[in-house]
């Protein structure tokens, strides 16, 4: 799920840009303070949205203040305050990244599997402490890897095989703070985007997956070659839905942020892994 819910910088206005690199940073920051130094090399960009989008939900505006780096001292950042946002953000990050290397531990290639089984060591007392401070979130993750183990096993459609990530997506936007239409509509958002998520993900690793005999829920096309045009169908498609959600949401804040990832940096990351190889990407 990692590095393709992003901003696309050239459509951003300046001040909209350092917020979403304040609450990138704070992320970062929340990562250390909750799970120790080591958990800040799990930061990224698709969880940063997670926490931009709670507190865009949220009535309370965010604050910001200055700060520095605490890895380049000269290096001066904004800090972001909504703390219950970003240490949701946190712990989910954490979570997933445990589960994401779990399941590269189990299905992948021998090289895979070496390099990734020390990198798994190292984030169990993290997924315990996860588990502990976010047994909720922790639930879902597990039941979420569960079912995706099982769906991939099965090999089954499109929809089926995105079914288990949207539905974690959907649990993650929707959490418990809202209710009634809002939360439909949250949940409604989350698994768009968690089906999004997951298309996309196995549109780029179409052809390792090929390569190496995994998974994948996009068959060849008649030519025994990667689908680009199913693959942008269905995630144009997701994309539109995801949209349709979102505009039912009432936000208070960062709607040009979160507006320009879904109109322009999730079409550019769909740009990105159908082109055909060679071409500009």
């Amino acid at each position: 799920m990692f590095g393709y819910v992003r901003v696309f910088q050239p459509e951003l206005k300046v001040r909209e840009w350092e917020d979403y690199r304040g609450a990138y940073c704070s992320l970062c920051r929340a990562l250390g303070k909750r799970y120790g130094v080591g958990a800040r090399f799990l930061l990224n960009y698709d969880f940063t949205v997670l926490a931009l989008f709670h507190m865009a939900l949220d009535s309370t505006p965010a604050a910001f203040s200055k700060g520095r780096c605490p890895f380049n001292p000269l290096k001066k950042c904004r800090r972001c305050h909504g703390e219950e946002a970003l240490t949701f953000a946190a712990d989910a990050a954490v979570l997933l990244s445990y589960y994401k290397l779990k399941d590269d531990v189990a299905d992948g290639r021998f090289l895979k599997r070496i390099t990734r089984r020390p990198l798994l060591w190292l984030l169990t007392p993290m997924k315990r402490r996860a588990v502990r401070l976010a047994p909720t979130v922790a639930e879902s993750m597990a039941a979420y890897y569960d079912a995706q183990q099982a769906a991939e096993r099965e090999g089954g459609s499109l929809d089926a095989a995105a079914h288990p990530t949207a539905t974690l997506m959907a649990a993650l936007t929707a959490r418990d703070t809202a209710a009634g239409e809002e939360r439909d509509a949250r949940a409604r958002f989350g698994y768009c985007l968690g089906r999004w998520i997951y298309l996309v993900d196995a549109a780029d690793d179409w052809e390792d997956d090929r390569k190496e005999g995994g998974f994948n829920p996009f068959p060849p096309d008649e030519n025994g070659e990667k689908p680009r045009t199913r693959m942008r169908e269905a995630l144009n498609s997701s994309l539109a839905e995801c949209l349709a959600a979102y505009h039912l949401l009432t936000r208070y804040q960062f709607d040009e942020i979160l507006q320009n990832i879904l109109r322009y940096g999730m079409p550019a990351a769909i740009t990105r892994v159908t082109a055909p190889n060679g071409e500009e990407r």
